[in-house]
């Protein structure tokens, strides 16, 4: 599956909403939506101006980014099919085949890069059918190095 990635503007949004949320869950009015950013502004149920102020703050910050990308895009990476992340890790931590790849990855190279310099010896120079491979593993290592 394939979905948006968030942009800095998504991912800042989501961040102070759920900063926002948080302040809404102790029952407080979000730092920037209150009167007095020196003292706490606790929510009172029964003042319709301040309930007013605030849904008129959280549309303000929801209308700054997509929330929809940053969780779905997060639900994408955390789908054990696309093997981003280790399914079973309690952090977010590469999927082992991925992990696995990079480390093949850098053997190859390793093993390509020695028989590239020792190719530059004169036992070897002379050999037509070596320079041939020896130049596409030249192209691939090019291509594959990090």
């Amino acid at each position: 599956m394939k979905m948006a990635k968030a942009s800095e503007a998504d991912l800042n949004m989501a961040m102070k909403l759920s900063n926002y949320l948080d302040a809404i869950e102790r029952g407080q009015m979000p730092d920037d939506l209150s009167e007095d950013a020196e003292e706490i502004e606790w929510l009172d149920e029964r003042d319709c101006d301040q309930y007013a102020k605030l849904l008129d703050g959280l549309r303000r910050l929801l209308n700054q980014g997509s929330i929809s990308r940053v969780i779905w895009g997060m639900a994408v990476v955390c789908d054990p099919a696309n093997k981003c992340l280790d399914p079973d890790a309690d952090t977010i931590e590469h999927h082992p085949e991925l992990v696995k790849a990079a480390e093949q990855r850098d053997e190859l190279l390793v093993v390509a890069q020695s028989l590239i310099d020792r190719w530059d010896t004169p036992l070897w120079k002379d050999v037509p059918a070596t320079a041939e491979y020896i130049n596409a593993l030249r192209a691939v290592v090019a291509k594959v190095k990090p």
